[in-house]
């Protein structure tokens, strides 16, 4: 398979999957937005920062942070299932598995890859999202890769 069509392909997949990735995530930003602007204003004052200039700063990324949310996961997720798309399509003949395994087997990587180190790492007494949030992106992360292998089994060439 040729390496363009992966790209193309992982390009495509990256972008799909970034933005519902990305509303998923700007409805999680939402949803914490007082406790994520408390914290970070605690952090910001603890930093030796004066508490006016640090209400300052959180008033100016109260407005942003749904969007930067937004935005961040298009980018990631773009440039994630890109080279995703690159490395499967370098190893596509190579792998003696239907799409679905091949799609099943990076998956589970990208899903280990993107996951593991938040359950591993606890930061205690950050804001976190409802668990619905972070199950969604897992099933989205998850599935990307699998989406992906199925266009290139069908469109790839």
């Amino acid at each position: 398979m040729k390496l363009s069509a992966g790209a193309k392909w992982g390009a495509l997949t990256g972008l799909v999957f970034g933005l519902l990735s990305g509303v998923v995530g700007y409805l999680a930003v939402e949803s914490i937005k007082p406790q994520l602007l408390e914290s970070m204003y605690r952090k910001i004052v603890e930093s030796g920062t004066p508490p006016e200039v640090a209400r300052q700063a959180v008033q100016l990324a109260a407005g942003n942070l749904g969007v930067w949310a937004l935005v961040g996961s298009v980018l990631g997720n773009l440039i994630v299932l890109t080279i995703v798309g690159l490395i499967m399509a370098a190893v596509w003949d190579r792998l003696k598995l239907p799409w679905y395994g091949k799609g099943a087997i990076f998956s589970l990587a990208l899903l280990l890859i993107s996951v593991l180190p938040a359950v591993l790492v606890k930061t205690p007494n950050e804001p976190a999202p409802p668990a619905v949030f972070q199950a969604v992106g897992a099933l989205l992360t998850f599935a990307g890769p699998l989406v992906l292998a199925w266009l290139l089994e069908r469109r790839g060439g």
